[in-house]
């Protein structure tokens, strides 16, 4: 087995190629690292990261609600598990499911006071915890992380 340290990937990729493999090992071992350290912020809230989001989204509606293809779209996810996200919300009574008033076959997805109880207390925890990982960079630095990951999203997307 060779030594790491003298290891070389010149034979099968060039300087620029094996420093973006490195920098997609990076980001992907950064987000498995912030994903562990949501799942356990969260947890103090019975919360996962999908129904926080969801909760999220719902608390930013304004009472409104949404109808659920409209938060198919928001959250990239499929009508099956749509259905079963909102089940397990309204089980836990964290939103509420009311009639749409332009169409009465439809529904809309709304987040109940519990939930909105919750997601208030969650917002403040994830944003401290936020600061906590970001702070270690300077105001600029975070302005061009966040338009570089937003490029990258964009790409990927």
């Amino acid at each position: 087995m060779s030594n790491s340290k003298n290891f070389t990937w010149e034979h099968v990729v060039n300087h620029d190629e094996e420093i973006n493999i490195h920098l997609l090992f990076n980001i992907s071992h950064m987000s498995g690292l912030i994903l562990k350290k949501r799942k356990e912020l969260l947890s103090r809230f019975e919360l996962e990261p999908w129904s926080y989001d969801m909760l999220v989204i719902l608390y930013q509606s304004d009472n409104n609600g949404l109808s659920p293809k409209e938060l198919l779209k928001l959250t990239g996810v499929t009508s099956g598990t749509m259905t079963h996200r909102i089940n397990l919300l309204l089980k836990e009574e964290l939103i509420i499911s009311k009639p749409s008033s332009q169409d009465g076959r439809s529904i809309l997805v709304v987040i109940s006071e519990k939930g909105k109880e919750i997601i208030e207390k969650a917002i403040k925890a994830h944003a401290a915890a936020s600061a906590e990982i970001l702070n270690h960079l300077s105001q600029e630095e975070q302005t061009a992380l966040q338009k570089i990951s937003q490029k990258i999203i964009q790409t990927l997307q």
